[in-house]
């Protein structure tokens, strides 16, 4: 199945032409091959900072209109889209009738990536920045189902890296392990009970360690400002190795009883008792850079739900 998407970013003044091509192939009635590839672009740019460990919110910006240059060069780039090019291959194995197994490795390889020059020292320095990257890895995922049961176990291993011109780092998505588990039973006489269990696990995230710190003193009026004794903004010293730190790994296990029951062929009310992080996992939400001091995510907490619908 070929393809061709044509996108005018008006805003940019740049047509761009991104061919698509998706493949099958049934081997037997069992083992089925199949790949993709294609080239994509967009114009919208994350707002991460590396002053946060954890980057729990992202903005979004439209695309610069400024110049912006290749990278160590005063060369400007030929258009101001980030742009990769991805490719992913992969096969379907029938192990059973009941039991399925794909297998996807995968490769995608960024041409452009524009972000916030992190560099920047002066006013006519420019605001956005070129890097290159690449991101590849393997997905494996299984799945058994039964009447009554549905077994559904995920794992996969990447690599996401990006280079500025200066270094090769790993970007703050880098994660690389992840693991999804999931299974279902329906029991009762109509099968109105079911009871789930997840369970997910994710290695560590990257982060940019902190080197020290230092008072922010405001030069802006010299002779007032009191160098010896004034009480100043703490500032922050970062490592030079970007994302050389790696944060504590995640697992969270979540349960989930409901009960549904119908009134008639227009009604029907569903309960469901669930409780999130069952062994109650300490995962990190936010850490504060100054003081060190951690904030987690959700603890051990249960719920009670009813739907009616009519």
């Amino acid at each position: 199945e070929p393809g061709l998407r044509l996108h005018y970013y008006a805003s940019q003044a740049r047509l761009s032409v991104e061919p698509r091509i998706g493949l099958k192939y049934n081997v037997s009635n069992t083992i089925r091959l199949k790949a993709g590839a294609g080239r994509y672009a967009q114009n919208v740019v994350s707002t991460q900072n590396d002053l946060d460990i954890v980057n729990f919110f992202t903005g979004f910006l439209a695309g610069p209109e400024e110049t912006i240059f290749q990278q160590g060069t005063n060369t400007p780039t030929r258009d101001r889209l980030q742009g990769a090019w991805h490719a992913v291959a992969g096969v379907e194995i029938d192990l059973k009738p009941n039991l399925r197994l794909n297998i996807e490795p995968y490769y995608k390889d960024f041409t452009q990536l524009i972000t916030l020059n992190r560099n920047k020292l002066q006013a006519r320095d420019p605001d956005f920045m070129v890097e290159t990257g690449e991101a590849y890895g393997l997905d494996l995922s299984a799945q058994y189902e039964l009447p009554n049961w549905l077994v559904w176990l995920s794992f996969s291993h990447a690599y996401v890296n990006r280079d500025d011109g200066e270094q090769v780092y790993p970007t703050v998505f880098d994660r690389r392990n992840n693991v999804n588990f999931l299974t279902t039973y329906s029991f009762g006489n109509q099968n109105n009970w079911e009871a789930s269990l997840r369970w997910n696990f994710g290695s560590a995230f990257p982060f940019t360690q902190t080197q020290g710190f230092f008072q922010n003193v405001d030069f802006t009026n010299v002779l007032q400002t009191d160098v010896l004794t004034g009480n100043f903004p703490i500032g922050t010293i970062l490592s030079t190795e970007r994302n050389g730190g790696r944060l504590s790994s995640y697992h969270r296990l979540d349960l989930s009883l409901k009960y549904s029951v119908d009134f008639g062929k227009h009604s029907s009310l569903e309960t469901n008792l669930s409780v999130t992080n069952a062994y109650n996992r300490e995962n990190i939400f936010y850490v504060d850079r100054l003081t060190n001091a951690r904030v987690n995510q959700l603890p051990f907490l249960p719920s009670l739900g009813m739907t009616f619908r009519f």
